[in-house]
């Protein structure tokens, strides 16, 4: 773009035009400061925006071909004739931003670093450490299940083996240690007691980490990985009943219902809900696939040191160790598009403060002859 000839007006200033991102044979970024106004007319720039024409070169008619439009930073507050006589706000601020790439499958316990806060993703089935935020996954994969029969009272000895979990079977007045259960004095009461030792609710057992059970329907309990996934699928079931009757559906987990991962869209999802619900939050996003697309909350160059960091995740990695690209807001700036103007069609860009704007107060406006040359 050249600026072959300024015509000012009688206003207390000038307009500072520049190309600031380069010219194409059709289009410009244009970048307007008015910083030099004095007062009366930068409130008027403030609370009102400027108003911007394009007319054909010496008229007052709008532009045949030309065409404006807010550009990047600024916004458009009014449109008195689209694309021809527009009103625009002064420049807004850029967020500074991040790409994370969640290239797999997202695991329990999995985190990232995303502003002052580790952000862990979780099945609700692990504790997380203080001063962190939960990434809640729960109603995403699925979990394997299993199932355990006990149909008829195991014998003294008998013995299964839940995940890392093993348990023997022993007679009242012999289960009094870690890794035994009590043979209760009816069925019923062995499978409650069954329950009790993986749940570690027996006084004796500690919790199974990897699995829970639920209670015995027609003698078969179903048996649930506390983590969502495949791996809840090698989870072993091994056992020695003396009873034909008693026994696991299968030797692992994942027979009654298979477990499956959690995508890497379903976490990328689940990671923009808790930026989200979480007031506290540095940071938004939005989420392409499992490419999330990571924002500062407010706009401004403060943002560029917000922390990012996917080195505890399994599956993903940010393109840098903070976020970048912040740019603080400017009054008295301003943003504008202009495409189809060319060397052979040049027109006349009018600006003015809004509402006296360049038809209704001409003494208020500057007028820039503008047109393009090939790049």
């Amino acid at each position: 773009m050249t600026d072959t000839e300024k015509e000012r007006a009688s206003i207390p200033a000038t307009f500072d035009i520049e190309t600031t991102v380069g010219d194409t044979a059709t289009a410009s970024v244009i970048e307007i400061d008015c910083k030099n106004f004095d007062a009366s007319y930068k409130t008027l720039l403030a609370n009102s925006g400027l108003r911007c024409r394009i007319v054909d070169s010496g008229t007052r008619t709008n532009a045949t071909n030309a065409t404006i439009a807010a550009g990047t930073g600024s916004t458009l507050i009014e449109a008195l004739t689209a694309t021809k006589d527009i009103v625009i706000g002064n420049k807004i601020g850029t967020k500074s931003s991040g790409t994370l790439t969640i290239s797999g499958v997202v695991f329990d316990g999995d985190y990232i670093t995303a502003g002052s806060y580790d952000w862990y993703f979780s099945t609700g089935a692990t504790a997380l450490p203080a001063e962190n935020l939960n990434v809640d996954i729960s109603s995403y994969g699925t979990k394997a299940q299993g199932s355990l029969t006990l149909a008829v009272q195991p014998t003294a000895g008998d013995w299964i083996v839940i995940g890392p979990q093993a348990l023997v079977f022993r007679a009242t007045a012999d289960a009094d240690q870690e890794g035994e259960i009590e043979i209760g004095v009816d069925l019923a009461t062995t499978q409650t007691n069954v329950l009790a030792a993986l749940d570690g609710s027996d006084g004796l057992n500690t919790v199974n980490p990897l699995v829970s059970a639920a209670a015995f329907g027609s003698d078969i309990s179903i048996l649930t990985a506390k983590h969502t996934g495949t791996p809840g699928n090698a989870i072993p079931l091994e056992s020695s009943f003396t009873s034909g009757s008693n026994l696991f559906d299968a030797t692992v987990m994942g027979t009654t219902t298979a477990g499956v991962d959690v995508s890497a869209t379903d976490a990328g999802d689940a990671l923009v809900a808790a930026f989200d619900a979480e007031v506290d939050s540095e940071v938004e996003g939005t989420n392409a696939a499992g490419t999330v697309t990571v924002e500062a909350q407010t706009a401004g160059v403060d943002g560029d040191s917000l922390a990012t960091d996917a080195a505890n995740m399994t599956n993903g990695a940010f393109g840098a160790a903070t976020l970048a690209g912040g740019a603080d807001g400017e009054l008295f700036r301003f943003m504008l598009d202009l495409t189809n103007a060319t060397a052979s069609d040049p027109v006349d860009l009018i600006l003015g403060p809004n509402p006296h704007g360049p038809v209704i107060h001409a003494d208020y406006a500057a007028t820039e002859t503008v047109t393009h040359l090939a790049p």
